[in-house]
């Protein structure tokens, strides 16, 4: 009886950590390809990883940063709320803005919250906090 019971709890952690590690993955692969959109300058494909109550915010940004140029960006630190599905995630910009090309950095604090899309049916990694003021 016990083997029983204890091959219940052990099915059920196994799972529970499957999930969250799945959720990570999702998060990870999602928090690249929208930096790698911003560094290649695809403002307009990475709006569509923003959260519906920030696009507008988002867009207005993005034409404040036509002349910005990412060089290159780093993940610092992410500190994982798998109970709330949220993620702050901390990234290093290196950038410049033309026609002035010196080398900046920027740290942006990206929050990304997992929602559900009502039209999809479906539950996607958004990003909640906006574009950061590239100056």
């Amino acid at each position: 009886m016990r083997n029983i019971l204890f091959i219940c709890v052990l099915s059920v952690i196994i799972s529970a950590c499957s999930t969250l590690t799945s959720l990570r993955e999702d998060l990870d692969d999602t928090v690249i390809a929208y930096n790698d959109l911003l560094r290649r300058d695809e403002f307009s494909r990475a709006k569509n990883f923003v959260d519906q109550s920030q696009k507008e915010d988002f867009e207005a940004r993005a034409k404040i940063a036509k002349n910005v140029k990412i060089v290159d960006y780093r993940i610092v630190n992410a500190d994982f709320e798998a109970a709330r599905g949220e993620q702050i995630v901390e990234v290093e910009f290196e950038y410049y803005i033309s026609p002035v090309y010196m080398v900046k950095t920027l740290i942006d604090k990206q929050k990304w919250s997992y929602v559900s899309i009502e039209k999809e049916k479906k539950k996607w990694w958004r990003l909640i906090t906006t574009l950061p003021e590239f100056k």
